[in-house]
């Protein structure tokens, strides 16, 4: 069975996506990222980018490495900029990763 998407393109897709939830993190007042919902069921923006920054870290380490365990790659995010630090450090490390 052929693959849907090469590694590269993969890769292309996951920057584009990275590229939209920076500039939506950027356009978000401090207090609204961590805060806001836009109703009661869903949560902040920024805890749902922290559990897909996790995702990210974890199944790119697991998949590159065998190495498969669950950690919190933004462990003591409590700031707008924290939050773009810890999207910096798992887009790195995915780099990194990636051509395993």
């Amino acid at each position: 069975m052929a693959a849907l998407l090469d590694p590269q393109a993969l890769l292309e897709v996951m920057e584009g996506n990275r590229r939209l939830t920076l500039r939506t993190i950027e356009a978000f007042p401090e207090d609204a990222l961590f805060n806001f919902r836009p109703v009661e069921a869903m949560r902040p923006f920024a805890e749902m980018v922290r559990e897909i920054l996790n995702m990210e870290a974890d199944y790119v380490r697991g998949i590159a490495t065998g190495e498969w365990r669950l950690d919190d790659s933004c462990a003591g995010v409590r700031t707008k900029g924290d939050l773009l630090a810890a999207c910096q450090r798992v887009r790195e490390r995915t780099r990194e990763l990636w051509p395993r």
